[in-house]
């Protein structure tokens, strides 16, 4: 529960009858974010660069194009904050000095980790899993592979030089179902394929997506499932320097139901569910790390 605390007022998930929409509730216009557990601490997010960024981006008109066309984010709760953050994370790799032994790269639930824009520090089971590995969480709340590769591509990390990317994209993907999961799998290819230009000297991990929805015939639960299949499907560990895990199985109880204790919303982990996320990555960090 503690987690999830950290996480509100980053994500908050809204259903619908027809799709799970997710709700941003940033406040840029003041010194902190409602509701949100860092509220008594001031964070002043510095002015977007570009534009007031007062409209979302227009996708593309087609679907199928949607998860490989580079897109800021965009809250409609409060339009400044997703280009505040950006900005944060630039500021931040630009701090980085000497070695990096781990980038993190996704969305709320890599920010939920810790060490990132927010200058949070990194939570125990980080600590206690991969204290050893100097780390720098890039993960932004709500993003989807659209706007992980508008991030790559817009600086974040330039000058960068981690041993280990680990890439953990595409649950946000889901909500639109007019996106097929194929395309989905094309954006995560991506995302991978920029990464591996940017920082050709470091290993990628890519992370499928985890569960969600609580039981396996969720409308939601079956999109992820075929993101899985795609993402498999293009076989992106052919190149030495990428390994894709699926760790999924571990949040699930036997008959498929989605572990409450481990994902109480049915999207981010608790601590328990990160505990359980860390023992699954930690051999394969261990192997690509070495």
């Amino acid at each position: 529960m503690q987690m999830l605390n950290r996480l509100r007022g980053v994500a908050l998930v809204g259903l619908t009858a027809s799709s799970a929409l997710l709700s941003f509730e940033f406040r840029v216009s003041g010194s902190e974010f409602p509701d949100s557990p860092h509220s008594q601490r001031e964070t002043r997010n510095p002015k977007p660069e570009t534009r007031s960024w007062a409209t979302p981006p227009r996708p593309p008109s087609d679907p199928k194009l949607i998860p490989v066309t580079p897109t800021p984010g965009f809250y409609a709760n409060s339009p400044p904050a997703w280009q505040a953050i950006h900005a944060k994370l630039l500021a931040l790799t630009k701090r980085h000095t000497g070695p990096l032994d781990i980038l993190l790269i996704g969305d709320s639930i890599t920010y939920g980790w810790g060490g990132g824009w927010d200058q949070q520090p990194l939570i125990e089971s980080w600590q206690e899993h991969f204290g050893q590995y100097k780390t720098l969480n890039l993960g932004v709340g709500g993003d989807t592979t659209q706007n992980v590769l508008w991030r790559l591509e817009h600086g974040e990390i330039d000058g960068l030089r981690p041993r280990l990317v680990i890439l953990a994209v595409g649950v946000n993907n889901v909500w639109n179902a007019a996106v097929p999961a194929k395309s989905v799998a094309l954006g995560v290819q991506q995302c991978v394929t920029t990464l591996r230009a940017k920082l050709p000297g470091a290993n990628v991990l890519v992370l499928c997506v985890l569960p969600t929805g609580r039981k396996p015939g969720d409308s939601n639960r079956k999109r992820a499932a075929s993101i899985i299949t795609e993402t498999k499907k293009l076989q992106l560990d052919s190149d030495s320097k990428v390994r894709v895990l699926d760790i999924g199985a571990r949040f699930l109880q036997p008959n498929g139901v989605l572990r409450k204790d481990l994902m109480p919303d049915f999207l981010h982990p608790s601590d328990e569910g990160y505990e359980v996320y860390a023992n699954a990555i930690e051999p394969v960090v261990a192997d690509l790390i070495k």
